[in-house]
C-alpha cells in the first residue's frame, strides 16, 4: 500500500478495506506535505504491514524542506531495520508476523551520497 501524500490520516472508514490486507506499506516519511511521525504511527498501527519501505526522505544535496531518514528509524526503535544495499528487495510473506513490522531500508537508484 502506497499512502501518497496525504497530509493527513484516513478515518477507520476510509481503512476498512485494506485492514489485514497491507503487507508492504510505502511510507512517505519526509514529512513535506505528508503526515507527521506521529499519524503515521497511528496509520502503521491500523493497518499492521510486515514490512515498511521509508520513502521520499532527504537526500543530501537534495534535501530540501525534507526530514532525514534517521529521524523516521530513530522514532521507531521498536522495529527490525533491513539495509539490503540494494534498490531492489524481494519480500517474502511466508514467514510469521513479528509483533512490529521490519523496515526495508532501500538504496535509492543512482543516488550517489555527499556527505
Amino acid at each position: 500500500m502506497h499512502l501518497g501524500d496525504l497530509g493527513y490520516g484516513l478515518p477507520q472508514g476510509v481503512l476498512a478495506p485494506f485492514l489485514d490486507h497491507c503487507d508492504v506499506l510505502l511510507a512517505i516519511v519526509g514529512q513535506f506535505n505528508t503526515l507527521s511521525l506521529e499519524d503515521l504511527d497511528i496509520m502503521i498501527d491500523k493497518l499492521k504491514p510486515e514490512w515498511i519501505v521509508p520513502m521520499h526522505y532527504a537526500l543530501p544535496p537534495v534535501a530540501g524542506p525534507m526530514r532525514p531518514l534517521s529521524e523516521f528509524l530513530e522514532h521507531r526503535p521498536q522495529d527490525g531495520i533491513i539495509w539490503p544495499r540494494s534498490s531492489a528487495a524481494e519480500f517474502s510473506l511466508n514467514v510469521p508476523r513479528l509483533h512490529y513490522p521490519t523496515i526495508v531500508v532501500l538504496e535509492p537508484s543512482g543516488y550517489e551520497p555527499t556527505e
